[in-house]
């Protein structure tokens, strides 16, 4: 496949996957729909929670700080 039929391809697929999109039409599917996306997270709330008191606190600068030290 050329970069020009991957392109073409791409611009047709619109916003779902090229292999879905692919997929739709070789098997005839008259709508496609996009892969959905599951959050692997179970407890949004808390993995909020627990982002602010980081986002409160010094502890993220610093990391951040020590990760270009090494």
């Amino acid at each position: 496949m050329t970069d020009r039929e991957r392109a073409w391809l791409r611009d047709r697929a619109g916003n779902i996957s090229l292999g879905t999109y692919i997929k739709s039409v070789l098997f005839s599917d008259a709508n496609p729909k996009a892969r959905q996306r599951k959050s692997p997270v179970k407890d949004e709330k808390s993995l909020a929670d627990v982002l602010a008191c980081l986002g409160a606190s010094r502890i993220a600068s610093n990391l951040r700080h020590n990760g270009h030290l090494r």
